[in-house]
């Protein structure tokens, strides 16, 4: 069994599901019973119900983008 440790894993193979015409709920039925996922990937993706959030049609969810953008600028602040 294929193994989804974190949130960004997720929504790539989520939006691949909805690339390939699976709705919102058969994409995450697909990925619950096919693949282990962590314990963050499935409180924040699946018991929030913010897979309804991801669209096919952007690169990055806009909460991880926000996310990727604090951690750069924490890494950023801390070497300057």
């Amino acid at each position: 069994m294929i193994w989804i440790n974190d949130r960004f894993s997720f929504d790539e193979v989520f939006r691949l599901l909805l690339l390939m015409g699976f709705s919102h709920e058969s994409a995450k039925n697909y990925l619950i019973n096919n693949y282990s996922l962590s314990a963050i990937a499935f409180q924040e993706r699946i018991e929030n119900k913010s897979y309804m959030n991801i669209s096919s049609n952007e690169y990055i969810s806009t909460d991880l983008m926000k996310l990727k953008k604090e951690v750069f600028n924490e890494i950023f602040l801390n070497n300057n």
